[in-house]
């Protein structure tokens, strides 16, 4: 496909005329004289399909196939100057001064390869990369009012997934790098945000990004030690930039949205429903209360949302300056579920001496405030009898046994969330000598979190276990700090360069909480805010804990990068790093890396290649840690517990709560990462191609220990391995490439496989793991990890048909025998192996026009819903209508009561399209002293997928152990239109 559109954009540029702003046009004119020449490249070789523009009017043309070109000038005696481009090439301009002919040689535009790409504490020029690093700039992002910066990401990076699995606006994104690597521990990529690791993404707004850089191979996120396992995101804020010329810029970005819900299960409407009670077979099953309602339509509403960012910067040629201020209100699709936010910004650079001494502040602050709704209102939508009504005469809302009226829930629980986070961080740079700089930064991040929930007084009774309005409060609040002292040293001489880190890291940890609850309330006037004057706290039978916890880590770290002629390239880096969180044993661990590139193309033998314009091929290796996420896992703890009478008073017992580990210590992860950059043909196709394994040891997970010698049945250790390997493909193309049009496309492909290699030692021992939950009625675990096979796999009973009764036919072990435990099979495996993205970008004169794709491929979904709700034996419930297929084209319906089978297993392999966006940008005059950019858009998120898959959404959790499962308690994903509008000043 890459070649067949390569020659199709060769074939048109050999075309010679084309269409320019005021029409077609012949290129040889009458009426003015002819200047003729070729066009090269420093090589000498001819460039077919440049464009020969004449400046400041509309005459052009493009050259054939040995690089020459004809143009026939509008008038005699005016002094013209002459333009050329080429893609991949520099534009040049030539003054013809009389001349009538003109050749012109064009030199190949290294830009890219001079792109500056932020890596572990610095920066490097793309070209002289080793390691696999993805670098995104603002105008590479998702075009669309994401929720969380990740999704600005979204089908961009290779090996890279990230999802959002639910609607609901207080939701995040979930994210994994090339597959899973752990059992029990932090799964997570370490976010750094302006050089702060471990930062908040709810402190940025999205529009505030510059850049976004993924470290993804180990070589790479080796200088960040024990947080690197999992990949390194690395993200660059806007910051204030001094100009000579001490000009402000204002800049807007705002945009309403409307949002409605992507896809729905289909179920049975009040006249269906009746309409199935015509059935033999299922009409007794069904109870018509005789009424009519849609219960979505009593749930939802159609949202439209806003946001609002303003920019401002400025400074002179010492001091910048860059404030912003960004407004968030976001309602969801369904009632009393909504979420605002306001993020505000202000970066500070200063130079001093001139320019010997720099200084940087940067504090980013963000309050939110959020409604939740119970997990359960939309799916009790689906399954309200549409025949029944909201309420009786009297006021009184519909209850079924044990469950709750959809509208109900909405109306009698309130769930409220607020959030106050706030990042600070300040960098001192001296250059006492040319080449060496010495840098502090230190780092402030806070934050806090309040939730308080109640159920009202005429919330039902039976679901509440009588209580007669419940309320709950919960606060949190995190701090980290962050030290860093570096030192880095550049130099040059002749063919040779350097570069040389060293630095010294300290970062403390706490984390603090409350939370309280009490029931029979005399009132609901005070909802949450008064818990203390509930009976239940009289009764003592209240709920109060708190908690408290702090970690500290110590490291020093040194990187040297040596380049050759720009051919030869060389990385090696090194960190030592303690934790408190480890055992007495191992609180210190190091972690190498090194990766080497060899620039074959500036070989003689490819430095005259027509068609290869860069070639590099690179090989790095890196170790990397995982830590624990409970910072005492390796001590002997006790806890409290019931009380005893004693004495005439009540004592309450203390005992062993886990064995001490002095030998738990982080996961280890050894990644070989070998892979080629290229561009091609003048820049037209470019990209990469990696290859990687990654074998991580010492997992964390929780094993049986003998009592005694223990005092506990379970310790925290480090036993298993997991290996991953995968393939990660980048193609960047342009097909077309002409004055006024450009077509540009970015796709990328990965494919991961895991297995989980080792599970058990001679001290500790498990055969398997039985994880997740069906949940009631049925009560079953949905997956099973073991030795040998990969992560994610699910384990139930292969179902074969229904039998006249409408009870399934479940494959046995023992045909003679019943169905039993030992009956189960691996079913299906809920982590996608292949992810894919693509990108076509299009710009005609004013004109944008961008369509992205993702997709997911080779996994299976757990239908949840249908497996509980795809059955006739509840006669008060709705159906979703895929009751009425069959199971595997029998003659039966299922009346069997709920079971964990093969058939609610489904494919979920799926094509979403993600992302469409149309935009005109208004040409201004360049003497406009008010109005610089002028921007209006029109974007689509999510529209449509392309999938076989039956239930709302086949983007679910990839993560986890039970991963694969779409939850009955569900929050649909939406589609969400967009009008945008981008002003500069």
């Amino acid at each position: 496909m890459i070649c067949f559109l390569f020659f199709i954009a060769r074939g048109h540029a050999e075309h010679r005329s084309f269409t320019i702003p005021d029409g077609p046009y012949d290129l040889l004119y009458d009426q003015g004289p002819l200047v003729t020449g070729v066009v090269t490249d420093e090589n000498g070789e001819p460039l077919p399909g440049a464009t020969v523009r004449i400046k400041g009017t509309s005459a052009g043309t493009v050259t054939d196939f040995d690089g020459v070109y004809e143009l026939s000038l509008p008038e005699t005696g005016e002094d013209y100057i002459l333009q050329f481009s080429f893609i991949g090439y520099i534009s040049r301009e030539i003054a013809l001064e009389g001349k009538t002919e003109v050749d012109i040689s064009l030199e190949t535009d290294v830009k890219a390869l001079d792109e500056v790409v932020v890596v572990g504490y610095g920066t490097q020029r793309k070209g002289e990369l080793t390691s696999s690093i993805a670098s995104l700039k603002s105008d590479d992002f998702v075009q669309a009012p994401v929720r969380s910066p990740l999704q600005l990401l979204q089908g961009k990076v290779a090996g890279l997934a990230v999802g959002t699995p639910s609607g609901d606006p207080n939701a995040g994104a979930q994210i994994m790098l090339r597959g899973a690597s752990t059992l029990e521990g932090n799964s997570q990529p370490l976010i750094i945000i302006d050089g702060i690791p471990g930062g908040n993404l709810s402190t940025v707004a999205p529009e505030d990004i510059e850049s976004i850089d993924v470290l993804k191979d180990g070589s790479a996120a080796a200088i960040y030690g024990t947080r690197g396992t999992n990949g390194v995101i690395i993200i660059t804020t806007r910051s204030g930039k001094g100009k000579e010329e001490n000009r402000l810029t204002v800049d807007y970005h705002g945009y309403m949205s409307y949002e409605e819900v992507s896809r729905r299960i289909p179920v049975f409407s009040a006249s269906e429903y009746r309409g199935l009670m015509d059935d033999p077979q299922i009409g007794n099953t069904l109870d018509d209360k005789g009424y009519s309602t849609d219960w979505w339509d009593e749930i939802s509403r159609k949202p439209v949302n806003q946001v609002h960012t303003l920019l401002v910067n400025g400074g002179n040629g010492k001091s910048g300056y860059t404030a912003s201020v960004s407004y968030r209100s976001r309602d969801g699709v369904i009632k009393n579920s909504d979420q605002e936010r306001l993020t505000s910004r202000l970066s500070l650079n200063h130079s001093a001496a001139d320019g010997l001494v720099k200084f940087n502040f940067n504090i980013n602050n963000t309050q939110s405030k959020g409604r939740s709704i119970w997990e359960d209102v939309y799916r009790y939508s689906l399954l309200w009898n549409p025949t029944d009504r909201v309420m009786d005469e009297e006021g009184n809302y519909t209850e079924y046994p044990h469950s709750l009226n959809p509208v109900q829930q909405l109306l009698e629980e309130t769930d409220e969330n607020k959030w106050s986070e706030m990042l600070l961080n300040g960098k001192i740079t001296i250059e006492p000598l040319t080449g060496l700089r010495l840098g502090i930064l230190g780092g402030f991040q806070r934050n806090s979190n309040h939730r308080g929930k109640y159920a009202n007084k005429k919330h039902y009774t039976n679901t509440q276990n009588g209580r007669n309005g419940n309320a709950e409060q919960w606060t949190n609040l995190h701090i980290d700090k962050t030290l860093e002292i570096t030192a880095d040293y550049n130099d040059q001489w002749g063919d040779h360069s350097l570069a040389l880190l060293g630095g010294y890291g300290y970062y403390t940890s706490v984390s603090e909480g409350f939370s309280a609850m009490n029931y029979n309330f005399p009132t609901d006037a005070f909802s949450y805010n008064n818990i203390g004057v509930g009976k239940a706290l009289q009764e003592g039978l209240a709920g109060m804990s708190s908690y408290k916890n702090s970690s500290t880590l110590i490291s020093f770290f040194g990187r040297v990068n040596y380049s050759y002629k720009n051919r030869f390239m060389f990385m090696a880096s090194l960190r030592q790093e303690g934790s408190s969180k480890f055992g007495a044993d191992n609180k210190w661990g190091l972690f190498p890396s090194f990766s080497g590139a060899w620039r074959i193309s500036e070989e003689s033998f490819l430095r005259d290649s027509e068609v290869i314009d860069d070639l590099k091929i690179r090989l790095g290796y890196g170790v990397t840690g995982t830590m624990p996420n409970d910072p005492y896992l390796s001590l002997y703890r006790f806890a409290y517990g019931g009380f005893m009478y004693s004495g005439g008073e009540w004592i309450q017992g203390v005992g062993p709560y886990s064995n001490p580990n002095p030998n738990l210590k982080w996961e280890t992860k050894r990644e070989l990462n070998a892979g080629i950059d290229f561009t091609l043909w003048n820049s037209r196709l470019s990209g990469s191609l990696d290859l990687y394994q990654r074998n991580t040891s010492d997992l964390l997970y929780t094993y049986n220990v003998p009592v005694p010698p223990n005092l506990v049945s379970t310790i925290y250790a480090n036993v298993g391995k997991i290996r991953n390997r995968g393939i990660e493909l980048v193609l960047n193309v342009s097909p077309v490439s002409t004055e006024h049009f450009h077509w540009q496309l970015s796709g990328n492909v990965s494919y991961n496989e895991n297995e989980l290699t080792k599970l058990s030692n001679e001290t500790y021992e498990r055969d398997f793991l039985e994880t997740g939950s069906t949940g009631a009625p049925i009560q079953k675990t949905t997956h099973l990890v073991r030795e040998g096979h990969p992560l994610g796999d699910f384990y139930g009973w292969v179902s074969q048909g229904v039998d006249e009764n409408g009870n399934w036919i479940i494959k046995k072990a023992n045909e003679d025998g019943a169905e039993t435990d030992a009956d189960r099979e691996v079913i299906g495996n809920g982590v996608p192996k292949m992810f894919a993205g693509l990108t076509s970008t299009m710009t005609f004169r004013q004109f944008d026009f961008t369509v992205g794709l993702r997709g997911a491929f080779m996994y299976q979904i757990l239908n949840h819903f249908r497996m509980k709700h795809e059955t006739f034996s509840y006669a008060y419930w709705n159906h979703p209508k895929t009751i009425l297929d069959k199971p595997y084209g029998g003659d039966y319906y299922l009346q069997d009561v709920p079971k964990y089978v093969s058939y609610y297993i489904e494919d979920g392999d799926y094509v979403k399209l993600d992302n469409v966006s149309l935009g005109y940008t208004f040409r201004l005059k360049e003497d406009s002293t008010f109005i610089k950019r002028l921007r209006v858009y029109l974007s689509g998120l999510n529209l449509h997928t392309f999938t076989g898959y039956t239930g709302v959404d086949p983007e679910v959790n990839f993560n986890g152990l039970a991963p694969g499962v779409s939850p009955s308690l569900m929050y649909p994903t939406t589609s969400t239109y967009t009008l945008g509008l981008q002003l500069g000043f």
